[in-house]
């Protein structure tokens, strides 16, 4: 099973120029370590979120072809099964506290319901109030804050829209300009909202919606991308993206304070895929060999010295030698106000 929402242009293939505030041409350089994550015996294993105590989250596909709603700290994988759903379930985001948002499949067809899961419960998150007589068609949370917000979209009569939950109630967030769909991905703990949206051409592009202000950004899409996926966003702003390039091949890249870098998985040069990322800069996704038919997961950090290769969960019997890309700075791609994030 192939998740669709994100492909994209490459500066550097196997290789993640990254840089905080300082120039390109001052930037530091180091290594940046990738790290293959497998659930043991699955076909398929995706990874989508990441908090800052390292927990990450996603959903695996074992050899019967059911799909599994995955948690793994420190190497331990839990299964993530919303009891709504006998067809599966994918878990997306968590927040510091451990609580998991996601979706369940709730028919055949793969039709989704959004969930949130703490302490062994999970309850349904989709937005019903405000709209009399109408319920979303189908939805899902993508993103959650320390503060239990949660963010994710609503499908109400073929109109895609995002929301906000604040834990009293939804706020229906709709682009600008948008043709008919508006998702929102990620939230941050300042309430900032990353939005994928469809502009009037067709194409994907990407901003952000201040809950504070309750403000949309300009635009904001990777330079050279063909159509740009925004993901999740940091609590200092910083922001994961994937997109198209002109050829259909998927790539990832991170916004850092007023610069863009591109990056893709050694291991997966064509098809790299990320969502998640926390404060430390450790960024989750997911990546497919050449030829492949199964993503698999991948976690991958800035560190000092040399990469540390593949990492498979336990149980697995096997071992491979993991590459190890150079983490230094590049030319300066899109230079961008800070304030972008809050300009309307």
């Amino acid at each position: 099973m192939k998740k669709c929402e994100t492909v994209f242009w490459v500066l550097l293939a196997g290789v993640l120029a990254l840089v905080g505030a300082a120039t390109a041409e001052d930037g530091p350089h180091g290594t940046f370590k990738f790290k293959t994550v497998v659930v043991p015996k699955a076909l398929q294993t995706s990874i989508y979120g990441i908090n800052n105590s390292g927990a990450m989250v996603g959903y695996y596909i074992n050899e019967m072809g059911a799909i599994h709603g995955l948690l793994l700290v420190n190497g331990e994988v839990t299964n993530i099964d919303d009891p709504n759903s006998a067809f599966g379930t994918e878990a997306i985001n968590v927040n510091s506290s451990g609580t998991i948002v996601g979706e369940y499949i709730t028919d055949a067809e793969g039709d989704v319901a959004g969930f949130s899961y703490q302490n062994g419960q999970f309850r349904d998150v989709q937005p019903v109030n405000g709209i009399p007589a109408i319920a979303c068609l189908e939805s899902f949370a993508s993103g959650i804050n320390d503060s239990g917000e949660i963010v994710g979209n609503c499908n109400l009569d073929g109109v895609v829209h995002g929301y906000l939950w604040n834990g009293a109630e939804y706020t229906l967030l709709d682009y600008p300009g948008a043709n008919d769909f508006t998702l929102a991905w990620g939230i941050n703990n300042a309430g900032l909202v990353t939005l994928q949206w469809i502009d009037s051409n067709g194409n994907y592009e990407g901003a952000t919606y201040d809950s504070v202000t309750q403000e949309y950004s300009a635009p904001i899409n990777v330079p050279g991308a063909a159509e740009t996926y925004i993901h999740s966003i940091n609590n200092t702003g910083d922001i994961v993206f994937s997109c198209y390039d002109a050829s259909g091949n998927s790539y990832g890249a991170v916004m850092i304070g007023q610069e863009f870098y591109t990056f893709s998985d050694p291991h997966g040069p064509t098809y790299t895929r990320p969502d998640g990322i926390n404060d430390a800069l450790d960024i989750v996704g997911r990546f497919e060999v050449t030829g492949g038919k199964f993503e698999k997961g991948f976690e991958a950090a800035i560190r000092n010295g040399k990469g540390e290769g593949e990492r498979r969960l336990p149980g697995n019997s096997s071992a491979a030698t993991g590459a190890t890309g150079v983490a230094k700075s590049a030319p300066t791609l899109h230079p961008t106000s800070s304030r972008m994030l809050s300009e309307n």
